[in-house]
């Protein structure tokens, strides 16, 4: 199996590093060349262009940015193969979404998207089957964390849509565009707390029938604050799940 990572940073090395376990073929591609290359060669892997064709590629992996997957994995759905994508943010965008669908439909290509920094998006997706459904999102991470607030913010610094949280904090909640993509549209706050040092996410999903409370607080990656840790190994998980042939869970 030949994987075409895009983007070599944070993420991006802990799959490279997973795929080379998993004694898969890995390409390389970075807007940053020398980082590119620093990745290829820890991993036997080799560099590449990320709008090189992809046609001997089995799974195109993207751990960059929104525009990464507008551009590199809608086209790779396109022509067919399978994506595996970490900003999920990005389908907030409903003209991205449904050309992803439909490529996804002509081509019988799959799109992964895994859990990210929360857990629980199993009973997200089925509680959307009932109506009557909601959910809320509830994140709190140090003001270092959150990017776009002062290093000295304190308190509620958003409180609105999935679709606006993604616009305003593009890099912090890619969790809210997960719920989306499962199923439900949350309402989402976002705190910035100087006493903590982890990323904490509380999602809470209520239908007529059945209540689930969930909270994840994990420790920034130590590459990325903006990143929690447990996001860098679900990543990790999700790129062996797509190898192994045996599925646990939902």
């Amino acid at each position: 199996m030949r994987i075409r990572l895009i983007g070599a940073g944070n993420i991006g090395s802990s799959l490279a590093r997973e795929a080379e376990d998993l004694g898969l073929a890995i390409e390389v591609a970075d807007r940053v060349d020398k980082r590119a290359a620093a990745l290829a060669e820890e991993v036997d892997g080799r560099v590449v262009a990320a709008e090189d064709p992809i046609d001997d590629v089995d799974l195109a992996v993207e751990a960059a940015n929104q525009d990464v997957v507008a551009g590199p994995m809608l086209a790779a759905l396109e022509a067919g193969t399978d994506a595996l994508v970490m900003t999920t943010g990005a389908f907030a965008d409903p003209n991205l979404l449904d050309a992803a669908r439909e490529a996804m439909e002509t081509t019988g290509a799959r799109c992964h998207v895994p859990s990210g920094g929360i857990c629980g998006l199993d009973g997200v997706k089925a509680l959307a089957l009932e109506p009557g459904a909601d959910v809320t999102l509830t994140t709190r991470k140090p003001p270092s964390s959150l990017g776009p607030v002062p290093d000295d913010a304190e308190g509620e610094v958003f409180q609105g849509t999935a679709k606006q949280a993604v616009q305003e904090f593009p890099k912090n909640v890619n969790v809210a565009a997960s719920l989306v993509l499962a199923g439900l549209v949350p309402e989402v706050r976002i705190v910035a707390d100087p006493s903590l040092d982890r990323n904490t996410h509380e999602v809470h999903v209520s239908s007529p029938n059945v209540e689930i409370r969930t909270e994840v607080a994990s420790k920034p990656s130590p590459d990325n604050a903006a990143t929690s840790h447990i996001a860098v190994l679900s990543a990790q998980a999700r790129l062996r799940r797509i190898v192994e042939p045996l599925e646990v869970g939902t």
